[in-house]
């Protein structure tokens, strides 16, 4: 997933919006997305199976 963002963001305008999403469960995998060319990421998954507490979690 971190590939493909990198990638995406590369192709895109500057002032592209890119969103990452998929396998953001830890404050680790935000970062490396932010890192990456994220401008944003999505949360789902993590989202629904441990609650709202867990953006908390992700920011660190």
């Amino acid at each position: 997933m971190i590939e493909c963002v990198s990638i995406v963001r590369q192709e895109l305008p500057k002032d592209a919006t890119v969103i990452a999403v998929g396998g953001i469960d830890s404050p680790e995998r935000v970062s490396f997305s932010l890192s990456a060319g994220a401008n944003l990421v999505q949360i789902y998954t993590s989202f629904i199976y441990r609650g709202p507490r867990v953006v908390k979690k992700l920011l660190g």
